[in-house]
């Protein structure tokens, strides 16, 4: 039986306030039954070429206790070129170390569902964290949005 682990996405944003690696980044996340890791990697930076070591090669995890829900919005299958707002939405809130903020909000991305829905399998079998999911066309993401826009 083969393991699906290194879950390929796109880590586009987070409001915690430092990481060790600018964003968006590829990433590769793994779900072990304690928590989520994520592995972000860059090669072949401008700057590597010039000496200056900016490629990463960074390990982060979410451990199980910190994370406090994990949200899904899949749209369709997008080709490559699809800007972030069309690709498949996966939020993942995790507590504040500090207990500054009440919780840090990431934002991952995928160009095909199937990923999205692999990681909400991974989460529900390997840690028992239930993701809410929610399909979406671009016509229901929009009113969404709207929605979320007007109640701020």
């Amino acid at each position: 039986m083969r393991d699906l682990s290194r879950l390929p996405f796109v880590w586009e944003t987070t409001t915690a306030p430092k990481l060790p690696f600018s964003l968006p980044i590829a990433v590769e996340l793994n779900v072990t039954a304690d928590s989520i890791q994520v592995h972000a990697e860059r090669k072949g930076t401008t700057g590597e070429l010039a000496g200056m070591g900016t490629d990463v090669h960074e390990y982060i995890q979410f451990q199980k206790d910190e994370i406090i829900g994990i949200e899904m919005f899949l749209m369709p299958d997008a080709p490559d070129d699809t800007d972030w707002g069309d690709l498949s939405w996966i939020f993942i809130r995790h507590r504040d170390p500090f207990g500054v903020e009440d919780y840090f909000e990431s934002l991952f991305t995928s160009d095909k569902a199937y990923w999205p829905k692999a990681l909400a399998k991974l989460l529900k079998e390997r840690t028992s964290i239930e993701a809410t999911i929610t399909q979406e066309t671009q016509k229901t993401r929009k009113k969404r949005l709207l929605r979320a826009t007007q109640n701020e």
